[in-house]
């Protein structure tokens, strides 16, 4: 049995472009680290200023939404996608062989997608006592452009 890499062979963390690309090692660990680090200090401070300030919003202001149900649908479907694409990736496809910045981008996606449920439900049953806000907060709205920009990286 072969020890772990943390990247593939021929290929080094130091360097950031090959093959007309950003490696897919250096893109995965420096957007894993970041998201999630983003993630752990903004939201947990987030979740402290609800603990902390926030009171219950009444029943009667909180409106039946098929879009949030969705929102969170996919918010729960994104950790499925996660593993199946480890599973694929590192066991099915041809070649496949797990290396440690999958490992980091998985546990990554485990925690970063159910805390941004939990940041989602927050700040949907609870006010702040400031101006109500139409719509999500300034973590969650980050956090999403975080991952759409992760996400379209790629050259």
């Amino acid at each position: 049995m072969q020890p772990l890499q943390y990247c593939p062979t021929n290929v080094s963390m130091s360097v950031v472009w090959s093959n007309h690309g950003i490696s897919q090692c250096f893109l995965d660990t420096v957007s894993a680290a970041v998201i999630g680090g983003f993630l752990l200090v903004f939201g947990t401070i987030q979740l402290l200023m609800y603990r902390r300030y926030g009171t219950e919003n009444s029943p009667a202001q909180i409106g039946r939404s098929r879009m949030y149900n969705f929102q969170v649908f996919l918010l729960a479907l994104l950790p499925v996608l996660a593993v199946v694409r480890f599973v694929l990736e590192g066991f099915v496809f041809e070649g496949a062989r797990v290396y440690g910045f999958m490992i980091l981008a998985l546990c990554v996606a485990l925690f970063a997608y159910p805390y941004s449920i939990v940041l989602l439900v927050k700040e949907r049953y609870y006010l702040l006592p400031s101006l109500p806000t139409r719509g999500h907060g300034l973590v969650l709205l980050l956090f999403w452009t975080l991952l759409f920009i992760a996400q379209n990286v790629v050259f």
